[in-house]
């Protein structure tokens, strides 16, 4: 008597990194590192992650959500925060 094996169905190729989600996560960090003092790629890292978002959502084709998030959570804190913390450096000179 032989035993039948259910197909085994093929393994699903991993989907790739959101690339707007890591750049934006890299800004982030950056930002954090040089102290709210690079305010332009502050915002488009804030667009990235918005990008990246859209690219990791329910019916998205790449992975990278969480870094998505943290990057435009890091960069969306640092938008509003760090002019107001570069003003106050200059005003205490």
């Amino acid at each position: 008597m032989t035993h039948a094996h259910p197909p085994v169905p093929p393994h699903a190729a991993p989907r790739q990194t959101s690339g707007p989600a890591i750049a934006s996560l890299i800004l982030g960090l950056g930002n954090l590192v040089c102290l709210f003092m690079l305010y332009i790629p502050c915002l488009v890292g804030l667009i990235l992650g918005i990008v990246g978002i859209r690219h990791t959502g329910a019916s998205g084709t790449r992975s990278g959500r969480g870094m998505a998030v943290t990057g435009t959570v890091l960069n969306g804190f640092f938008a509003v925060l760090g002019p107001f913390i570069i003003i106050s450096i200059i005003s205490s000179q």
